[in-house]
């Protein structure tokens, strides 16, 4: 009585699959701790212009660069609010005081710095190990 069926390959597979959601979740929850996601308002001719004045620093490239947006103004809907746009910048924590240094040294305004709670990265660490480790023990 007590005992279960022995777990055939496509049940171990199935329950791996559904399982991996969870361990990314509990990844990106432990990665998001180490990171601040920042937006700065920056005056510029031109997106390439502010997107050149923020990855003049390696730190403010972000993860995969910077996302520059133009800024619209809230009195004429629809309307872009001329030579302003935003930036935004997912961060290091240890960066962090560079990066807002560095936001400030080209004239960045309406600076936000918000915790990440969660970032998810292209594969789960935690399930990538888990099935190394049940691979060793089959």
């Amino acid at each position: 009585m007590g005992r279960h069926p022995p777990i055939v390959e496509k049940d171990l597979n199935d329950r791996l699959t559904h399982r991996e959601h969870f361990w990314e979740l509990i990844d990106a929850a432990i990665h998001g701790k180490n990171y601040y996601s920042i937006t700065a308002n920056v005056q510029g001719q031109s997106a390439d212009e502010v997107a050149q004045k923020a990855i003049r620093q390696a730190v403010t490239s972000g993860l995969q660069g910077p996302t520059i947006a133009p800024v619209y103004s809230p009195d004429r809907l629809g309307a872009r609010q001329a030579g302003w746009y935003s930036v935004s910048i997912v961060v290091h924590r240890a960066d962090l005081l560079k990066v807002m240094a560095h936001l400030h040294s080209i004239h960045g305004a309406h600076i936000v710095v918000t915790p990440v709670r969660y970032i998810s990265f292209d594969e789960s660490e935690s399930y990538q190990n888990l099935l190394v480790r049940l691979k060793r023990e089959r």
